[in-house]
């Protein structure tokens, strides 16, 4: 995914993990009742139709850009390093490497899990 632009890579990002999160548990359990409300309400319950979630994806972002200041609105991306966010809080740059967690990968795998916690 790394040759493509960030604009489409964030869209392809968004696509794999609303399909990943289509269909949560069926189970009363507090976290698969509270996704399956959210998610499927924020998706119009079309969590299976590409161009529906790139057109979801698109307007929320736009729907930001809109409701925040620019002086206050910070576009990023963890893969940017340290010097943006620090430098957009005004706050000095860490010497320790940027921590990678929660990547694609990983977030699959425990989406797909039916060991989540609660």
């Amino acid at each position: 995914m790394s040759d493509l632009p960030h604009a489409a890579r964030r869209q392809r990002i968004w696509v794999v993990l609303s399909v990943l999160l289509a269909t949560p548990p069926d189970t009363d359990a507090p976290f698969d009742q509270m996704f399956r409300k959210v998610i499927g309400r924020l998706f119009d319950q079309r969590m299976r139709d590409h161009d529906h979630l790139i057109d979801v994806f698109k307007r929320h972002n736009a729907e930001v850009r809109r409701r925040v200041p620019p002086h206050r609105l910070l576009a990023y991306e963890v893969a940017q390093g340290w010097e943006p966010l620090c430098r957009f809080l005004d706050v000095p740059i860490p010497t320790t490497p940027m921590p990678k967690t929660n990547t694609t990968e990983e977030f699959g795998r425990r989406a797909a899990s039916p060991q989540r916690a609660d």
